[in-house]
């Protein structure tokens, strides 16, 4: 079928490229039909639609270096970089892999969420409810001045 005039694309099988694919190897990850699951390894494989979700890894792109993607981190710079970045403009700073940094950076969001939730909240809420009480204090002490100032002017 062609993509360009039908609606729907058959998929098919990895191995013999001619049949409708039915099944999917989770431990090679390839996807195969009816017949060329006898000959491949049955143990690991499982219908198509059940099959798991293997995530691909998406870097950034690059912003001066379109086609590249930024697979370090620029410690100094703050900032991720392609390797063609690194050689030119990051000469001599410290580079890390930007997925190290990025479950590094993950790691100190969830430690703020935390400290956040169980000190800087409570806290907050406290100062609250203190400043909600002063709010009802002053407003019934404004009662009892306006109260006074009337009778002050009566006489």
């Amino acid at each position: 079928m062609n993509p360009r005039t039908s609606a729907q694309e058959i998929l098919d099988c990895d191995l013999c490229q001619t049949a409708a694919l039915q099944s999917h190897c989770e431990l090679c990850q390839i996807n195969l039909c009816k017949a060329c699951v006898g000959e491949h390894l049955s143990v690991v494989v499982v219908q198509y639609k059940h099959r798991k979700f293997t995530p691909t890894i998406k870097y950034p792109k690059c912003p001066n270096h379109t086609q590249r993607q930024c697979k370090l981190y620029c410690e100094k710079c703050d900032a991720p970089a392609c390797s063609t970045c690194i050689s030119s403009k990051h000469d001599g700073h410290y580079i890390s892999d930007v997925l190290k940094k990025l479950n590094s950076k993950t790691e100190d969001l969830k430690r703020d969420f935390i400290e956040l939730e169980q000190r800087i909240y409570p806290t907050y809420k406290e100062i609250e409810s203190d400043l909600q009480s002063e709010k009802l204090n002053l407003e019934a002490q404004y009662e009892t001045l306006i109260t006074t100032v009337t009778e002050h002017g009566e006489i």
